[in-house]
C-alpha cells in the first residue's frame, strides 16, 4: 500500500468521524427538555429572555454551579423532575446550596419546573384561567400541566406557602411562593408555558413577564442559572491556568493532527519528482505561442510597444509614470516619432519598421554603455 493510499484512507476516516460526530450533535429529538436561554429548541427559552430584554431587564446566562450572583438580580432557575420529584437537580446538592444560601441572604428566586418527557408535556397542556389568590390581579390564561404537582414546596426551604396563583379550572397552583430567610421563591409547577414551543400562545407572554417583574421590584436585572438542570460548565483546570494554557490545547490538537497526517506515510519509499520550476525565458515562451494560438496581434503589439517604451524612459532617465510630453523633450526626434509611429497598424509596413529601428536604437545605446 502507497503512501498516496494510506492518505486518501485516513481522510476519508477523518470525515467518516466528522459525519458520524454531526448526527451525535444533530440527532438529539426535540423531546429532549434543554430549557437553556441561548437554546431556540422547542423546550428552549430563549423567546422568553427575548421578551425579557424587550421589557428593559438585563439577561445573562450563569453556568456554573457557584453562580455569582448580584445583590441586585433576580434567580430564574428551571429544574426538570419527575412526578415525585427526587432528586430535580441537575447540579446537585451544589447548586442547590448555592442557591439556598442566596434567597436566605436577600434575593429571589423564581423556581421553574419541568418535566422530563417535553413531548408528553406539550400533549398535557392545557389553558387554564390563573388568579392570584389573597391580592388583586388580572387573570391570565396559561398552558399547563398541573395533574402531576405533589405538594407546594420547592425543596429548598421548609416553610408554608405565603401565596398562590389557582386555576379556575383544576383548582391547582401553577404558583406559590414561600419565604426563605430575607428572600423569597416563587415555584412554578409547570413551565411548559414559558418554553419557545408556548410563549407566543395565550396569555404565556404576560404571564411570564408579569411574574418576573413583580419578584424582581424596582431591579431590572435577571440571571438563569442554567446548572440547576444540568447545563454546567464550571471553570476547568485548563481555564483556571489562564490563556497559554489554552493556546497549548489548541497546539497539542495540531501535533495531534500532524501525527495522524504523517502516520499514513510510509518512509523511505521514493516521492514523484516534482517538474522543474519555469524560468523568465520559458515563461516568455509560453506567452509566444499563447498569443500565437490566440493570433492575439494588437495585444502582443501593445506588450512590445510598452516594453519599448520603459527601455526608453531608462534612457531618458526619467520615471515610469512620466508623460509622453517629458519623454519628447529628452528624446531624439526621430525615436519619438517611431514610438507614436509603432502604435500604429500592425499589419502596416511603416509600424513595423519603426518597432525594428527602436529595438535597434535601443540595443545601439545599450552597447555603448
Amino acid at each position: 500500500m502507497t503512501g498516496a493510499t494510506l492518505r486518501r484512507i485516513t481522510v476519508w476516516l477523518c470525515i467518516a468521524l466528522s459525519f458520524t460526530t454531526l448526527l451525535v450533535v444533530l440527532g438529539r429529538t426535540a423531546n429532549e427538555v434543554m430549557p437553556s436561554v441561548t437554546s431556540s429548541k422547542p423546550s428552549g427559552i430563549r423567546l422568553a429572555g427575548d421578551i425579557l430584554e424587550s421589557n428593559g431587564f438585563k439577561v445573562r446566562q450563569d453556568l456554573n454551579q457557584s453562580p455569582q450572583i448580584g445583590t441586585d438580580e433576580l434567580i430564574v432557575a428551571f429544574v426538570v423532575a419527575d412526578r415525585r420529584w427526587g432528586n430535580p437537580w441537575g447540579g446537585g446538592s451544589r447548586i442547590r446550596l448555592n442557591l439556598k444560601k442566596a434567597v436566605a441572604s436577600g434575593r429571589n428566586l423564581v423556581l421553574i419546573r419541568l418535566g422530563p418527557d417535553f413531548n408528553l408535556a406539550s400533549r398535557a397542556a392545557v389553558v387554564d384561567t390563573f388568579n392570584r389568590s389573597f391580592a388583586r390581579s388580572k387573570p391570565y390564561n396559561v398552558h399547563a400541566n398541573l395533574d402531576s404537582v405533589d405538594g407546594l414546596g420547592s425543596g429548598l426551604g421548609d416553610g408554608e406557602p405565603i401565596n398562590v396563583w389557582i386555576g379556575g379550572k383544576s383548582n391547582s397552583a401553577l404558583v406559590s411562593y414561600e419565604s426563605l430567610g430575607s428572600g423569597v421563591i416563587a415555584q412554578v409547577h409547570d413551565g411548559v408555558a414559558f418554553t419557545n414551543r408556548f410563549i407566543d400562545q395565550a396569555d404565556n407572554a404576560a404571564f411570564f413577564a408579569t411574574l418576573i417583574s413583580s419578584m424582581a421590584g424596582t431591579n431590572r436585572k435577571v440571571v438563569f442559572t442554567e446548572a440547576s438542570f444540568g447545563n454546567i460548565s464550571d471553570e476547568g483546570m485548563i481555564s483556571a491556568l489562564g490563556g497559554w494554557a489554552r493556546a497549548s490545547v489548541w497546539q497539542g490538537y495540531l501535533l495531534f493532527g500532524v501525527i495522524a497526517w504523517t502516520s499514513a506515510i510510509t518512509f523511505g519509499l521514493p516521492y514523484a519528482r516534482r517538474r522543474r520550476q519555469a524560468g523568465v525565458r520559458d515563461l516568455m515562451e509560453a506567452l509566444a505561442k499563447m498569443l500565437g494560438r490566440t493570433k492575439s496581434n494588437r495585444m502582443a503589439q501593445g506588450l512590445m510597444v510598452s516594453a519599448l517604451r520603459r527601455d526608453l524612459l531608462r534612457l531618458a532617465s526619467l520615471p515610469a509614470k512620466a508623460t509622453d510630453s517629458q519623454l519628447e523633450a529628452r528624446l531624439a526626434p526621430e525615436l519619438m516619432s517611431d514610438l507614436i509611429a509603432a502604435r500604429g497598424d500592425i499589419s502596416h509596413p511603416s509600424t513595423l519598421a519603426a518597432i525594428s529601428r527602436l529595438r535597434k536604437a535601443i540595443s545601439e545605446h545599450r552597447s555603448a554603455k
